[in-house]
């Protein structure tokens, strides 16, 4: 079992109440399964992206933010 899913569900449900012991135990399990199927299908859909030879895409528009413009030195 990777421990590190527990331990980051257990920081995502953040502190256990008092007397809630159950209830944060039952929300930290919940999140648990929930990360480790979101690693799961991220897993998954990095291997599919890896494998693919090639892939079209094509640039429909280019727009450079005045933030990013520089001033031209002589």
């Amino acid at each position: 079992m990777d421990y590190s899913l527990v331990i980051a569900a257990a920081q995502a449900a953040g502190p256990c109440p008092l007397g809630e012991e159950p209830a944060w135990g039952r929300r930290v399990h919940a999140l648990t399964v929930d990360l480790h199927l979101i690693a799961q299908q991220a897993a998954q859909d990095i291997d599919r992206l890896e494998s693919a030879s090639r892939f079209v895409a094509f640039l429909e528009n280019v727009e450079i933010e005045e933030s990013s413009r520089c001033c031209h030195v002589d």
